[in-house]
């Protein structure tokens, strides 16, 4: 199911070679290239490897080529999570456009956002990582390494405040604030910068004390812009999203977080008990006020959602905290032993050393 998942979402191009598919929301689609490396790392389907890397590696190039500012060294695309321009501040909000695609909106396209640049760091090391299972020469494997360190060093530069101690949301790319850093928080960015490494140590431990949390969980974007409040939240802005909840207790059991983790996944776990679990994989975002209502918001067969809320059984706990019948948290939280696969015996790195696989 999940090679044909990946599948998918590829194309062959009029010379033949695998592309992930494009569409207008290009910004997160070689997020496909952690999804591969981590299915080959599970089956150790080598055929699967050789084809995943030409999609990567064209994918890579295509970006590269359409989406890269090469002032700043990023690359160009609204946020992970925010296509819809409840995630951004004015501007590029224009209050005369009545669409709430961020693409609508003038220099929507030009956002240089936190999440879609960590994003596309990981993907650049997941190239170089195949490309070394697959033995290809240091001439095909380095410019990966070098152009995933010149991104990260880039992402430093441009969106660490040491002042705040955590990363900005998003560069301007144009019009009268062009190049200005929104101080925003990004919840997916911030979970991002932890899981594939672009953080320090130190600056993962400055992230984890310094974060902003709301009543029900770390919200999509944070504090409220202008046009937003407690009463008339955006959709996109100070809101809890299940994926960004997940990602965030991820990143948090990562660092070592054990509090962090916990709160964060029992929040969702009470949300989805009081919303009575018959749209559990339907959530899509729900309110972060204390005293709202759980459920503000049902999209069908949301999958990311679905993944979001059950993001404690991809972390390998014993025991889910997503109960029918119960809202509170396991009293122990506890991992289990590592999944003893052919795969993860072999030569290629573990998903627990990938922490480990040298960086650029």
């Amino acid at each position: 199911m999940a090679r044909n998942t990946l599948w998918a979402v590829c194309e062959r191009q009029a010379h033949g070679r695998l592309i992930i598919q494009h569409d207008n929301q290009w910004w997160d689609q070689v997020i496909w290239a952690q999804g591969a490396w981590t299915h080959f790392l599970v089956t150790g389907d080598r055929e699967f490897l050789l084809l995943a890397y030409e999609a990567v590696a064209e994918s890579l190039a295509a970006m590269r080529r359409t989406r890269f500012n090469e002032r700043f060294g990023l690359f160009e695309g609204p946020s992970v999570l925010c296509d819809g321009i409840a995630g951004y501040p004015e501007p590029p909000y224009d209050p005369k456009v009545s669409s709430s695609f961020i693409l609508d909106h003038p220099g929507g396209d030009n956002v240089m956002c936190l999440s879609t640049n960590c994003v596309a760091y990981q993907a650049y090391r997941c190239a170089a990582w195949m490309a070394g299972q697959l033995g290809r020469p240091a001439t095909e494997t380095s410019p990966f390494t070098e152009t995933a360190g010149r991104l990260r060093e880039a992402i430093q530069r441009h969106f660490w405040m040491p002042a705040k101690s955590t990363y900005g949301c998003f560069i301007h790319g144009r019009g009268p604030l062009a190049g200005k850093l929104d101080d925003s928080q990004e919840g997916m960015g911030l979970a991002y910068a932890i899981l594939f490494h672009v953080a320090e140590d130190d600056q993962v431990r400055s992230i984890l004390r310094t974060v902003h949390i709301q009543p029900k969980g770390i919200v999509c974007a944070w504090p409220h812009f202008a046009r937003f409040n407690d009463a008339r939240p955006g959709r996109h802005n100070v809101l809890v999203w299940p994926m960004a909840s997940g990602m965030w207790a991820h990143a948090a059991a990562k660092a070592g977080a054990v509090a962090r983790f916990a709160s964060e996944m029992t929040n969702t776990a009470a949300m989805a008990n009081a919303s009575q679990f018959r749209l559990l994989g339907k959530l899509q975002w729900m309110s972060a006020d204390a005293n709202a209502p759980a459920l503000r918001h049902v999209k069908p067969r949301s999958l990311s959602s679905a993944l979001g809320c059950n993001s404690g059984r991809c972390l390998g706990l014993r025991r889910c905290v997503l109960r029918r019948r119960r809202a509170t948290a396991p009293r122990r939280w506890r991992r289990r032993k590592p999944h003893r696969c052919a795969a993860l015996r072999s030569s290629a790195p573990t998903s627990s050393t990938l922490s480990s696989t040298p960086g650029p």
